[in-house]
């Protein structure tokens, strides 16, 4: 009798990868021995286990990226997700972003991007294809747009991996 079920290489890869993020957020995090951080951060603001405020939701409805450089605060790493206050509009908002919910990753420092697949999502239009402002904001996401005047830049993504 043969197993037909199959390792699923892409899910493990994909979490892997989130490990990545969220290794390299602990040591931002450790602020005084931290390497210089300069991180992009997208993620789907439907996804399960985002906390943010509605007007940001309203505003960013499907993706958001947040940078994390100069002006963060209570950055705190979990193990499935992270917390940290921006200013939006002069007004700080706690956020809380469960790694599962990240859509791509540039640390611009060293030229470095990830790109995710999978995002579990509790709103039915995001899993679609996206709206055209998801999309735009994706498209400003590419580490090829962040710095033109680094070639060399390192992405990674997962459609590589992906059977056609």
């Amino acid at each position: 009798m043969m197993n037909t079920d199959k390792i699923d290489y892409e899910e493990l890869v994909d979490g892997a990868l989130r490990t990545v993020v969220r290794e390299a957020l602990k040591q931002v995090a450790k602020r005084d021995s931290a390497p210089q951080a300069h991180l992009y951060i997208s993620f789907n603001t439907f996804a399960d286990g985002v906390e943010l405020s509605q007007l940001l939701r309203e505003q960013f409805p499907g993706e958001m990226t947040i940078v994390l450089q100069n002006q963060f605060w209570n950055l705190q790493i979990a193990e499935d997700h992270f917390c940290v206050t921006l200013n939006f509009n002069k007004i700080p908002s706690d956020l809380i972003i469960p790694f599962s919910a990240l859509t791509g990753f540039v640390d611009k420092h060293t030229s470095f991007s990830l790109q995710f697949g999978k995002v579990s999502s509790s709103n039915p239009i995001e899993q679609s294809d996206g709206g055209r402002k998801q999309n735009d904001i994706h498209e400003n996401f590419s580490p090829e747009k962040l710095d033109q005047t680094k070639p060399e830049t390192k992405v990674v993504a997962l459609d590589t991996f992906r059977k056609r």
